[in-house]
């Protein structure tokens, strides 16, 4: 036989008994689910590389294997295809996998960190709807990443520079829409005093004789950089219990009664919660400078008037009167937004969980924000007057009950409205906020208004 011959029929016995890949016998579906069990991505890429079969059935955008993973982390996605998925899959875990840190500012890549979080934050809120976060499979993502991450203990930009850094709206807005989060204390949250700066809080201005003087209200919106280091003040002040000022009070509220994610970043709504619990801080006396780090920052302390820190209750309702924010309070603060867009309301403000039998009458108003900062819609600006009126200048009418037109079955039918606030009333605080998007927390500053070098942050949110 020539050597040819016998080659030929040699390399034809060789194909008759070629070994078959096994898995070219399995269907799809079996390869597909196979490496869905994998523990780890890392584990499906080096399963698909094992041979071209593999690869083929597992990597495409349309292998089941993307849509099955994603929802094991993530809520359930909706008018997305296949290829879609897959792609949104990956995006996430490479990038929720990396160790960010903000130390050094906001670059590209913490860019990107934050624009995941805050895809994943508007869509949980779409998804869930009404019901609690904790349900969201994509909060207690959220959640998890955040809390490895330390994203909330650091809530500022370049905090190892000379100088801090400038935020951006969007690290404003997630740091904001996470404050429900932050306020949660098995989060371990622990904001520096570095975190915000005591000046922007009290909206100090130094005066000549080295005495802060406070400068004009909020009523010129200040955009989410000034609520933002306002939330940092009540995170350093309600969580650390270094700071002895309002952690006791907030550490004994039941834990149903403390802030909660909120449950739709993107609801719509008009008039503000009936039911609300917070915090106000003052400061008297007031600091010859802001530069000492051990400053007194909040009477919060008791070691100045206060004997005890009350969280305040507040019980509001619609009312469509427009003299519940009558000219006296306009002149201090305005009006920002069309008539056609406001809500009025009144309610009664007492201290939670108090005997003392204290009760003020509140008057406001809401009115909604055009921006949409950092990407989250529904901003809106909330305004409202704590008071004790004057009864010989403000007195309960007949009907006091409310029958009259400015009454309600709450609320007395009092005289209105006030002229002049030094006269007619005992004691008058004019509330200047952001709702934030949801409407369930509430961050701004107050100030006295019979006498405005009284002044400071608040807090409140929906219970």
């Amino acid at each position: 036989m020539k050597f040819k011959d016998w080659n030929r029929g040699h390399q034809a016995s060789n194909r008759s008994h070629r070994v078959i890949n096994p898995f070219e016998r399995l269907p799809t579906e079996i390869i597909q689910y196979i490496a869905y069990l994998l523990p780890s991505d890392a584990d499906i890429a080096h399963f698909s590389s094992c041979c071209r079969t593999l690869a083929e059935r597992i990597l495409p955008g349309q292998s089941a294997i993307w849509r099955a993973r994603f929802q094991d982390r993530y809520d359930p996605p909706r008018n997305r295809n296949s290829f879609e998925i897959k792609v949104e899959y990956q995006i996430r875990e490479i990038v929720l996998a990396q160790k960010i840190s903000f130390k050094h500012g906001e670059k590209d890549e913490q860019n990107l960190w934050l624009t995941v979080i805050q895809d994943m934050l508007l869509e949980s809120s779409r998804l869930c709807g009404e019901k609690d976060m904790s349900a969201s499979k994509s909060f207690t993502r959220i959640r998890q990443v955040v809390f490895d991450s330390g994203f909330l203990s650091i809530p500022v930009n370049g905090y190892e520079q000379r100088k801090h850094e400038r935020p951006s709206d969007l690290f404003c807005g997630v740091q904001l829409c996470l404050t429900g989060l932050a306020l949660d204390p098995e989060m371990s949250v622990s904001c520096l005093r570095t975190g915000y700066d005591i000046g922007t809080v009290y909206s100090y201005q130094p005066g000549d004789n080295q005495t802060p003087n406070l400068s004009p209200p909020l009523s010129i919106d200040p955009g989410v950089r000034k609520i933002t280091q306002i939330r940092n003040f009540w995170l350093r002040h309600l969580l650390n219990p270094n700071e002895a000022s309002f952690y006791t009070s907030y550490m004994k509220l039941l834990p149903h009664l403390r802030p909660k994610p909120s449950t739709n970043l993107t609801r719509h709504y008009t008039a503000p919660a009936e039911n609300w619990l917070g915090y106000y801080s003052c400061i008297h006396p007031y600091p010859e400078t802001l530069d000492a780090p051990e400053m007194r920052q909040t009477c919060g302390d008791l070691s100045a008037h206060l004997t005890q820190v009350d969280c305040m209750s507040l019980t509001l309702h619609a009312n469509r009167d427009p003299l519940n924010w009558p000219p006296a309070f306009q002149a201090l603060i305005p009006f920002l937004a069309d008539e056609r867009s406001r809500v009025y309301f009144r309610g009664v403000q007492t201290n939670h969980n108090s005997d003392d039998g204290e009760m003020y009458l509140v008057r406001g108003f809401v009115e909604p924000l055009q921006d949409v900062y950092g990407g989250f819609p529904g901003w809106k600006r909330i305004c409202f007057a704590i008071y004790a009126a004057n009864r010989d200048f403000l007195p309960i009418l007949e009907g006091g009950s409310g029958q009259g037109q400015h009454g309600t079955g709450m609320f007395p039918n009092e005289a209105w409205p006030p002229i002049d606030m030094e006269v007619e009333f005992t004691c008058i605080h004019g509330y200047e906020g952001r709702l934030l998007p949801g409407g369930s927390m509430i961050l701004g500053q107050w100030v006295d208004m019979r006498n405005t070098t009284g002044k400071g942050p608040f807090i409140f949110w929906d219970v």
